[in-house]
């Protein structure tokens, strides 16, 4: 059986078509995979049933048992030093452990795993990944990993996707990735300004959020808690939220009411839109 794990993104679209290919070529059973870490955004996850209906396969979606925003208020924010990426381990790698146990006592042996990893994402899988097929084991469960494009450029990865009209996700337009996760662990604060900026209503639910976190963290811990990204700017993320939105908003009153403008005229508007706002 070849099992194909899919995210959402750009890299595991070409590599879930190349295993599907495969997978006929060779009449060999094929399943599409999606973990549902349940923070991701809602466009990824329609894109996701849309590609899984335009490959004509069914979709198997797994879910982690933990709640993210209840693991923050346990465990804090998940961050990629300090052994503290407790993101990965129980919203990703649990579920997909679960999956595999479930398969083996089907008689499902030596499945082949296929994963749209590249060399060239990260430091961390330049050092780590060298082979695009190696054998391991897992939980007393053997399995071999296929990584089909590991050494493909963005050049090759746009070719192949336009050759074969594989559907893009929306998202990679407007945030540059998948938006699969947003746990915001190694996330830059550029992207989680995207983020605020394209997907209010996101912005929002993280926004009530981490008030509650920031409650129970203050309660029992007597400290505030910060995600990656506002790590070194010590703001708790509903604070920055609230900032981000009066930027924009002063951004966007500037832009409707500062055209053709003299400056002493510019600064009027501007303390007269500071001083409403105030109140």
């Amino acid at each position: 059986m070849i099992v194909a794990f899919f995210s959402g993104g750009r890299d595991s679209a070409v590599a879930s078509h190349i295993a599907y290919t495969y997978s006929k070529k060779v009449k060999e059973e094929f399943k599409l995979v999606h973990v549902d870490t349940k923070i991701g955004i809602p466009e990824t996850k329609e894109y996701i049933r849309k590609y899984a209906a335009w490959l004509g396969v069914d979709l198997k979606v797994l879910q982690p048992k933990l709640d993210y925003w209840e693991s923050v208020k346990k465990w804090g924010y998940p961050s990629i030093v300090g052994g503290m990426r407790w993101c990965f381990h129980h919203l990703k790698q649990d579920p997909i452990i679960e999956f595999m146990q479930e398969e083996f006592k089907k008689g499902v042996l030596y499945p082949i795993y296929c994963l749209g990893i590249r060399r060239g994402e990260s430091r961390f899988r330049l050092e780590t990944y060298n082979k695009k097929w190696y054998f391991t084991k897992s939980h007393k469960i053997h399995y071999k990993v296929w990584l089909p494009i590991l050494y493909w450029n963005d050049k090759l990865l746009e070719f192949y996707m336009k050759k074969y009209n594989i559907p893009q996700n929306p998202v990679w337009q407007k945030l540059g990735w998948s938006g699969e996760c947003l746990c915001m662990a190694g996330t830059s604060l550029r992207t989680l300004n995207k983020i605020i900026d394209i997907y209010p209503h996101i912005a929002k639910v993280m926004y009530e959020k981490d008030k509650e976190v920031q409650e129970v963290w203050k309660r029992d811990k007597k400290v505030e808690c910060y995600p990656w990204p506002l790590l070194q700017l010590k703001i708790p993320l509903h604070k920055y939220i609230e900032e981000r939105k009066k930027q924009r908003q002063l951004t966007q009153y500037l832009d409707d009411t500062g055209k053709n403008m003299c400056m002493d005229c510019l600064a009027t508007t501007l303390i007269s839109f500071l001083d409403n706002d105030e109140k």
